[in-house]
């Protein structure tokens, strides 16, 4: 079943920085809103948006540069 996943990237030097996420949502407005209020924290450097009809439960890793031609990635 397709998925979307957000995922992070973290300046751990940061004070009080929360470890990365990577997470699942249900739909494409979901993964935008999520990607944007974890942009806005302080301690991430990065958000990213993946949307892959991958099976869920993957590993960050086997998405990160997905290239199924009907993959979809943003990064904010």
């Amino acid at each position: 079943m397709p998925t979307w996943r957000v995922l992070t990237k973290v300046d751990v030097t940061v004070p009080g920085a929360l470890p990365a996420i990577d997470v699942l949502v249900a739909s494409p407005a979901a993964a935008r809103t999520r990607a944007i209020a974890e942009k806005a924290l302080p301690w991430v450097r990065r958000a990213s948006i993946h949307f892959c009809p991958h099976a869920a439960g993957e590993p960050a890793s086997a998405w990160f540069s997905c290239r199924d031609p009907r993959a979809q990635y943003e990064e904010l």
